[in-house]
């Protein structure tokens, strides 16, 4: 499998209760913490004992998404690849569209009118029938 990055991280609502007790200093640094580890999958070092407990409870979760999204973007690309292989053995190119004859019962053929008959009532006007064309249905 090819190493697809996803293109951010998830923040979690159920972090909120953990992350209410850091200080604006300890957000940012988990913060940017979170988005690098998202990123490159450096694992920070931290010299606060807190935010080593807080990264502890958040980093398997990053990890768990991470997967996640490994596993659609292959899901996705085995069906891709699925899709264009099988349609390059059978199918017609797009330059050669495939002709098939309709499924459905063919339509009654539409005999147009003169275009007097169609003014339907008003001169030039196509909103209401004629008493002419009342009587020729």
């Amino acid at each position: 499998m090819t190493n697809s990055n996803p293109p951010g991280v998830l923040l979690h609502f159920e972090w909120m209760d953990s992350l209410q007790h850091l200080s604006h200093e300890q957000l940012g640094r988990l913060f940017l913490a979170i988005l690098t580890y998202g990123k490159t999958g450096t694992v920070p070092e931290w010299d606060d004992r807190f935010l080593l407990f807080v990264w502890n409870v958040l980093r398997p979760r990053l990890d768990l998404d991470r997967e996640r999204y490994a596993a659609i973007v292959e899901k996705r690309r085995a069906a891709a690849n699925k899709r264009w292989n099988s349609q390059s053995d059978s199918a017609p190119s797009r330059a050669e569209p495939q002709r098939t004859e309709p499924k459905h019962e063919p339509q009654r053929s539409y005999t147009p009118r003169a275009a007097s008959s169609r003014t339907f009532g008003m001169p030039g006007s196509i909103l209401a029938p004629t008493q002419e064309d009342r009587m020729n249905r």
